[in-house]
């Protein structure tokens, strides 16, 4: 028990039930490796650059549409309605970017985006909404590169040891665990 009102195990339950039922005709299908295996959990890993690698874990590669396009389905969670709105706030995202940069250097076939499936969690009902977030080529090397810089900058702080706070982030996800410390005169 995490204390949460509406992320409670009753709801999980429910909600995994009606997801299945909503979606049991669903005309997504499992990408199946070349060694056999679902490409559901997928793990992956790549040389990103300049000995970096960049790793993550994929919830599911799917095909989609009349061309079977290959798709990363991720299952989000929400407590607010799932709308249009919803779905933009993953555009620009760094989540949903690396997926699609990730599929496209690890398969065959080039990842088109990714396929949100977003539940509202609520204490009376579960509500699910489908959305797709694309990027294109530039916007990929793009993020691959500002990583880099992510990556150097880290690397820069580590030799000075000179670490400065990122202060636009301290209220993000309920607030930093560190902001008392940091407070602190």
């Amino acid at each position: 028990d995490w204390l949460h009102n509406t992320k409670t195990r009753d709801t999980l339950v429910r909600s995994v039930i009606w997801y299945l039922d909503q979606f049991k005709d669903d005309p997504m299908e499992t990408v199946i490796l070349a060694n056999g295996e679902a490409a559901v959990e997928y793990s992956f890993s790549f040389d990103l650059t300049d000995g970096f690698v960049y790793c993550g874990h994929i919830d599911r590669l799917v095909h989609y549409g009349e061309d079977k396009d290959i798709y990363v389905q991720d299952q989000k969670t929400s407590g607010s309605t799932v709308t249009a709105r919803y779905f933009e706030g993953y555009t620009p995202d760094i989540q949903m970017t690396g997926y699609t940069l990730a599929g496209s250097i690890i398969f065959p076939s080039a990842v088109k985006g990714v396929v949100i499936d977003a539940a509202q969690i609520a204490v009376g009902f579960t509500r699910f909404e489908r959305g797709f977030v694309q990027r294109h080529h530039t916007q990929l090397e793009e993020f691959r590169e500002e990583a880099l810089h992510y990556i150097r900058e880290a690397e820069a702080c580590h030799s000075s040891g000179y670490y400065p706070m990122r202060r636009t982030s301290c209220g993000n996800y309920g607030g930093c665990e560190l902001r008392k410390v940091c407070s602190m005169q």
